[in-house]
């Protein structure tokens, strides 16, 4: 029997894709745009937060969220455009696919360039010793 010694509670949970429905806040009392997004996340309350972050930082409010996998058709099959992140330093909003997670074991910031990545390290993590540097991929 091999022992084996799990580090990292986060690599057990896996990722789920889920939908969210929002609609756009519009102060003149007419319905706004509703807008649906999806996004991975490991679990309910986590995507619960992610949900309830963007909604704060964009104005909108939200419809409901869901499983993926328990919504009908046509939104199990659709290709829909992702749930955008903030970066925690600057707080613009960005692409999944451009988000740089910092290194350190216990921050769970996500930045937008390597610019906000190194900034992010100065100020928060300089006496940090639990850091990993990246290693960042340029095409």
């Amino acid at each position: 029997m091999i022992d084996v010694v799990l580090n990292d509670d986060h690599d057990l949970i896996p990722m789920i894709k889920w939908l969210v429905a929002f609609r756009n806040r519009n102060p003149h009392g007419s319905t706004g745009i509703i807008s649906i997004r999806e996004f991975l996340c490991g679990g309910f309350y986590e995507a619960f937060e992610r949900v309830q972050g963007y909604a704060e930082k964009t104005n909108v409010e939200v419809l409901w969220f869901k499983e993926k996998r328990t919504c009908d058709e046509p939104l199990i099959n659709s290709d829909l455009l992702p749930l955008g992140y903030f970066c925690t330093f600057c707080n613009i909003e960005h692409n999944p696919e451009d988000s740089i997670p910092c290194e350190d074991l216990h921050c769970n910031s996500i930045l937008c360039s390597r610019r906000c990545y190194e900034q992010h390290v100065e100020l928060k993590h300089t006496s940090s010793n639990t850091l990993r540097r990246p290693t960042f991929k340029f095409g």
